[in-house]
Protein backbone atom coordinates (compact mmCIF):
# COMPACT_ATOMS: atom_id res chain seq x y z
CA UNK A 1 0.00 0.00 0.00
CA UNK A 2 1.46 3.36 -0.98
CA UNK A 3 1.92 6.23 1.47
CA UNK A 4 -1.04 8.25 0.15
CA UNK A 5 -3.48 5.39 0.47
CA UNK A 6 -2.12 4.72 3.97
CA UNK A 7 -2.75 8.36 4.94
CA UNK A 8 -6.36 8.18 3.75
CA UNK A 9 -6.93 4.84 5.47
CA UNK A 10 -5.56 6.13 8.79
CA UNK A 11 -7.72 9.27 8.65
CA UNK A 12 -10.81 7.17 8.00
CA UNK A 13 -9.94 4.72 10.78
CA UNK A 14 -9.52 7.53 13.31
CA UNK A 15 -12.81 9.08 12.12
CA UNK A 16 -14.62 5.77 12.67
CA UNK A 17 -13.06 5.28 16.11
CA UNK A 18 -14.09 8.78 17.19
CA UNK A 19 -17.58 8.37 15.72
CA UNK A 20 -18.09 5.06 17.52
CA UNK A 21 -16.77 6.39 20.81
CA UNK A 22 -19.03 9.43 20.68
CA UNK A 23 -22.03 7.30 19.80
CA UNK A 24 -21.20 5.02 22.75
CA UNK A 25 -21.10 8.04 25.04
CA UNK A 26 -24.69 8.81 24.05
CA UNK A 27 -25.61 5.35 25.36
CA UNK A 28 -23.82 6.19 28.61
CA UNK A 29 -25.92 9.36 28.85
CA UNK A 30 -29.09 7.28 28.67
CA UNK A 31 -27.79 5.04 31.46
CA UNK A 32 -26.92 8.08 33.60
CA UNK A 33 -30.42 9.51 33.22
CA UNK A 34 -32.04 6.16 34.04
CA UNK A 35 -29.91 5.74 37.17
CA UNK A 36 -30.33 9.33 38.36
CA UNK A 37 -34.10 9.29 37.97
CA UNK A 38 -34.69 5.80 39.34
CA UNK A 39 -37.25 6.06 42.12
CA UNK A 40 -36.95 9.84 42.35
CA UNK A 41 -40.07 11.95 42.18
CA UNK A 42 -39.81 14.88 39.77
CA UNK A 43 -39.17 18.24 41.40
CA UNK A 44 -42.22 20.36 42.17
CA UNK A 45 -41.29 23.23 39.90
CA UNK A 46 -39.72 22.73 36.51
CA UNK A 47 -39.48 25.59 34.05
CA UNK A 48 -41.61 24.50 31.07
CA UNK A 49 -39.72 26.92 28.82
CA UNK A 50 -36.28 25.36 29.40
CA UNK A 51 -36.74 22.28 27.14
CA UNK A 52 -38.25 24.47 24.43
CA UNK A 53 -35.40 26.99 24.67
CA UNK A 54 -32.80 24.22 24.60
CA UNK A 55 -34.64 22.78 21.59
CA UNK A 56 -34.18 26.05 19.73
CA UNK A 57 -30.48 26.06 20.62
CA UNK A 58 -30.19 22.40 19.56
CA UNK A 59 -31.75 23.29 16.20
CA UNK A 60 -29.16 26.01 15.76
CA UNK A 61 -26.37 23.60 16.65
CA UNK A 62 -27.68 21.04 14.17
CA UNK A 63 -27.85 23.72 11.46
CA UNK A 64 -24.32 24.83 12.29
CA UNK A 65 -23.07 21.25 11.95
CA UNK A 66 -24.57 21.05 8.43
CA UNK A 67 -23.00 24.37 7.43
CA UNK A 68 -19.58 23.47 8.83
CA UNK A 69 -19.73 20.04 7.20
CA UNK A 70 -20.32 21.77 3.90
CA UNK A 71 -17.50 24.27 4.47
CA UNK A 72 -14.94 21.82 5.82
CA UNK A 73 -15.73 18.59 4.01
CA UNK A 74 -17.49 19.28 0.70
CA UNK A 75 -14.14 19.65 -1.08
CA UNK A 76 -13.65 15.89 -0.82
CA UNK A 77 -16.85 15.15 -2.77
CA UNK A 78 -16.11 17.79 -5.38
CA UNK A 79 -12.59 16.44 -5.94
CA UNK A 80 -10.88 19.65 -4.78
CA UNK A 81 -9.44 17.79 -1.80
CA UNK A 82 -8.06 14.30 -1.45
CA UNK A 83 -7.55 12.56 1.88
CA UNK A 84 -4.35 11.13 0.39
CA UNK A 85 -2.30 14.13 1.51
CA UNK A 86 -1.47 14.67 5.19
CA UNK A 87 -2.89 18.21 5.18
CA UNK A 88 -6.21 17.13 3.66
CA UNK A 89 -6.35 14.10 5.98
CA UNK A 90 -6.05 16.47 8.94
CA UNK A 91 -8.86 18.57 7.48
CA UNK A 92 -11.00 15.45 7.10
CA UNK A 93 -10.38 14.58 10.75
CA UNK A 94 -10.98 18.13 11.97
CA UNK A 95 -14.20 18.44 9.96
CA UNK A 96 -15.49 15.15 11.28
CA UNK A 97 -14.54 15.99 14.87
CA UNK A 98 -16.37 19.32 14.66
CA UNK A 99 -19.52 17.65 13.27
CA UNK A 100 -19.38 14.85 15.83
CA UNK A 101 -18.86 17.24 18.75
CA UNK A 102 -21.73 19.49 17.70
CA UNK A 103 -23.99 16.45 17.36
CA UNK A 104 -22.90 15.14 20.76
CA UNK A 105 -23.64 18.49 22.39
CA UNK A 106 -27.32 18.07 21.59
CA UNK A 107 -27.31 14.92 23.72
CA UNK A 108 -25.77 16.87 26.60
CA UNK A 109 -28.94 18.96 26.75
CA UNK A 110 -30.88 15.76 27.43
CA UNK A 111 -28.51 14.87 30.26
CA UNK A 112 -28.84 18.33 31.79
CA UNK A 113 -32.62 18.08 31.67
CA UNK A 114 -32.45 14.60 33.19
CA UNK A 115 -30.26 15.81 36.04
CA UNK A 116 -32.71 18.63 36.69
CA UNK A 117 -35.56 16.11 36.91
CA UNK A 118 -37.42 16.61 33.63
CA UNK A 119 -39.36 13.59 32.33
CA UNK A 120 -37.42 10.93 30.48
CA UNK A 121 -39.33 11.49 27.26
CA UNK A 122 -38.18 15.12 27.23
CA UNK A 123 -34.59 13.98 27.74
CA UNK A 124 -35.01 11.30 25.08
CA UNK A 125 -35.92 13.89 22.46
CA UNK A 126 -32.47 15.45 22.77
CA UNK A 127 -30.64 12.13 23.00
CA UNK A 128 -32.42 10.77 19.93
CA UNK A 129 -31.72 14.03 18.13
CA UNK A 130 -28.03 13.55 18.90
CA UNK A 131 -28.13 9.96 17.62
CA UNK A 132 -29.84 11.06 14.40
CA UNK A 133 -27.18 13.73 13.91
CA UNK A 134 -24.38 11.23 14.55
CA UNK A 135 -25.89 8.82 12.02
CA UNK A 136 -26.18 11.66 9.52
CA UNK A 137 -22.48 12.49 10.00
CA UNK A 138 -21.33 8.86 9.77
CA UNK A 139 -17.85 8.84 8.18
CA UNK A 140 -18.52 6.63 5.16
CA UNK A 141 -15.52 6.48 2.82
CA UNK A 142 -17.66 7.28 -0.23
CA UNK A 143 -18.45 10.70 1.28
CA UNK A 144 -14.80 11.65 0.99
CA UNK A 145 -14.20 10.48 -2.56
CA UNK A 146 -14.95 12.54 -5.69
CA UNK A 147 -18.38 11.99 -7.21
CA UNK A 148 -18.30 9.94 -10.40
Amino acid sequence: MDHQAQTRKQAMLVSWILWGAMLAVLAVYVFVILVLQQGNAPPDKLDPALPRNLGVVAGGIASLSFVLRCILLSGFRSGELSADTPRAARRLLAGNIVCFALSESIGIFGVVLGVLGYPRDTCANFLMGAVVMMVYHIPLARRFEPES
